[in-house]
Formats: C-alpha cells, structure tokens, sequence
C-alpha cells in the first residue's frame, strides 16, 4: 500500500514510465503490474502454526498517512479460531469473505504442490476485491506473506488468548500502525514506540475483544 506504486491511466503514461532514467533498474529489480479497482477492501486470510498449534483468521486491513502524508499500511482487524480453515467457515461469515478464504486456499495448495515439502510458520494472504474500469467485481489473490508482517503481533495476542481461555471458540484481535504521538486506548497492548525507517516516530499497537457470534 501507497510506497512505490502509482497510476498509469493510459499507455502514453505507461510510456512515460518507461522514459525516465530509473526505468531499467526499476523493471530488472521487477515491476507487478495490477487492475486499479475502485471500492477496494483488502482481505487479510492466513494461518499461523505456533507451538504445535494452529490459527486460522480472516479480517481485513486498512490504510493510514506516514509523516509524508503517503498512504500506508495502518493496521489489520482479524478473527481468529483455533484449528483448521474448516473451522473458520463454521462461523457466520458473509460471501465475500468466504470467497476470499476460497482463493487463500487455492493459492496455498498450489504453492504446496510447487514446492513439495516446503514448511512456513506463517502464511497470509492478501485478497484485494473491488470493482474495474468495466464495472465487474474483481477479486484475487495480491501476494503471500511468509514471513513477520504488520498483523503478526495480533496474531500472537490471539494465540496467549487461547492458551489463556482453552475453552475460546474465537477472537477478534486488532495491528494498528500510526504516525501520531498518542496515548494507548484503553486495554491496548504496546508493541512499539519509537523511530521508523521512514519517519522520525512509529506507534504500533495490539487489541483483543471478544467474538460474539
């Protein structure tokens, strides 16, 4: 979201990229070529497998401005359930949702059977849905992210509060990332405070609340 990408309108734009003096090193480093859609809501699909046990979650992310005023990533809101994605889609969950946990599953198999035997504790998916310049809803997989990414630490909040309550069929839990000095909301939990690579001051934070469906 928001650094290093921007868009191109026409192929005359496109061509105006190609142009600048940057250009080869930006398309040898590797350029993602994306449909910009309107109404986008970005889904946040994925299971963590953490001390021999297994979370599986969906939710969705949500923008913020940087010191620069650029839009960034500003944080997750997931519900998480111990065990397999069968138990996620045991909860009452809308179609767009369940749509989006259908194509994290397809691209998760799929990248098991390209890379046989290959083993991440981590694997979230995010699902960009909207509408295209033709008027069609659109909905895919953007990318995968094995690795510590901007909702892991409301993963981790999820996991001690199922050790804590073995009996928690699911919670919400919350990643927010801002730019702004502020006080902690009630009942968040610190995770950072202090410089960021892009900015003189990064706040990041978790919240739980109960699942009451």
């Amino acid at each position: 979201a928001g650094r290093g990408q921007e868009v191109i309108k026409s192929l005359d734009g496109f061509d105006e990229v190609l142009a600048r003096p940057e250009a080869g090193t930006t398309f040898t480093e590797g350029v993602v070529l994306e449909q910009d859609l309107d109404q986008v809501i970005t889904h946040s699909v994925g299971q963590s497998f953490i001390g021999g046990k297994i979370l599986s979650y969906c939710g969705d992310q949500y923008l913020t401005e940087d010191a620069q005023g650029e839009a960034v990533y500003g944080g997750s809101n997931l519900l998480v359930v111990p065990g397999d994605y069968d138990e996620l889609l045991k909860l009452d969950l809308p179609e767009d949702v369940r749509l989006a946990i259908h194509q994290a599953q397809v691209f998760d198999k799929a990248a098991d059977e390209a890379y046989p035997g290959f083993y991440a504790s981590r694997r979230n998916y995010d699902i960009a849905q909207g509408v295209d310049s033709d008027g069609q809803a659109r909905s895919g997989v953007l990318e995968q992210s094995w690795r510590m990414g901007g909702a892991s630490s409301a993963e981790v909040a999820a996991l001690q509060s199922f050790v804590n309550d073995r009996g928690m069929r699911a919670i919400r839990v919350s990643s927010v990332e801002t730019y702004n000095d502020q006080p902690l909301p009630a009942d968040a939990i610190e995770v950072y405070r202090g410089p960021a690579q892009t900015s003189d001051f990064l706040l990041k934070y978790v919240t739980v609340k109960s699942y009451d469906g």
